[in-house]
């Protein structure tokens, strides 16, 4: 009887590496003046761009020189500041709304005259691509085979990790660059000093986590798990958490939690937590064996 690995391993055909990770919310400003920033926006499929109004007398409207095409528009212009607006590119919406090389282009009714416009290109992943470098070759057929765990068997044997981060000593978290899976918790503990734990930028709290008022308690924790639900409910751009302490944000104490998807998520393609010959079935046609 041979098992999975066997099998896979006697076939020299490889599969549809889409990266199954979570989405990303791109924000983009209505204002100030008269343009979007990041007015030149390449996004994932499944991501969503939010529209937040700054200042000024504004709509989003998606198509060009003023012709709406339909695909997507805020509703008349406002100059309320806070308002947002938001799309999310999945493939449902692509498919409803198809445009040449997936680029969505739009603009301000108001001020499209000025120079007011701007674009969203969807990156449309290939199939089996799982290095995103624009086929599926070798690399990809080999990184594959790593991610083989059979049938009923979780791609990550691990499951979810904890990630321990020092609070201190001095003004400094430990290790304060950190890269983690989704479904990871990171875990601080206080070693020294007067701190505490906030998401946000140059102590300006972005509302996603914060361990309580600062303290000086040697050995209090505090605990964040970054899986799909805290990721879904708290989009950040790229999935990158910064965060603080107020107290010593001055002296830079602070650090960020970058999420991703398990290195073998992009293989599960029928969503069913294992990588096997039904996922491989799906993975011969777009090998191209370069």
């Amino acid at each position: 009887m041979y098992n999975d690995r066997q099998v896979l391993a006697a076939i020299a055909v490889a599969i549809v590496a889409t990266a199954a990770g979570a989405q990303t919310t791109h924000m983009v400003d209505v204002g100030p003046g008269i343009v979007f920033t990041s007015d030149e926006l390449s996004i994932d499929v499944g991501d969503t761009v939010r529209w937040t109004w700054i200042d000024g007398f504004h709509n989003v409207e998606s198509g060009v020189d003023s012709n709406h095409d339909g695909n997507f528009r805020s509703g008349d212009p406002t100059d309320v500041d806070g308002t947002t607006f938001e799309v999310t590119f999945d493939p449902a919406y692509l498919d409803a709304h198809p445009m040449p090389g997936d680029v969505y282009p739009y603009y301000c009714i108001v001020h499209v005259g000025f120079g007011m416009t701007g674009t969203v290109t969807v990156a449309v992943p290939v199939a089996g691509d799982g290095d995103d470098d624009g086929d599926v070759d070798l690399v990809d057929y080999q990184q594959f085979f790593t991610c083989v765990s059979g049938p009923g068997a979780p791609f990550d044997a691990n499951g979810a990790a904890t990630h321990d981060v020092s609070v201190g000593p001095g003004f400094s978290f430990s290790p304060a660059e950190l890269g983690i899976e989704i479904g990871d918790t990171v875990h601080w503990t206080w070693i020294d000093g007067f701190h505490n734990v906030e998401s946000g930028v140059d102590s300006d709290h972005d509302g996603n986590f914060r361990s309580g008022d600062p303290t000086d308690v040697d050995g209090t924790t505090y605990d964040v798990t970054f899986d799909q639900a805290f990721l879904d409910a708290n989009p950040m751009p790229g999935n990158a958490y910064p965060y603080f302490c107020v107290i010593h944000v001055g002296f830079g104490m602070e650090g960020t939690i970058t999420t991703q998807p398990n290195e073998c998520a992009a293989f599960d393609l029928d969503g069913d937590g294992d990588v096997d010959l039904v996922d491989f079935g799906q993975f011969q046609a777009a090998f191209t064996g370069q």
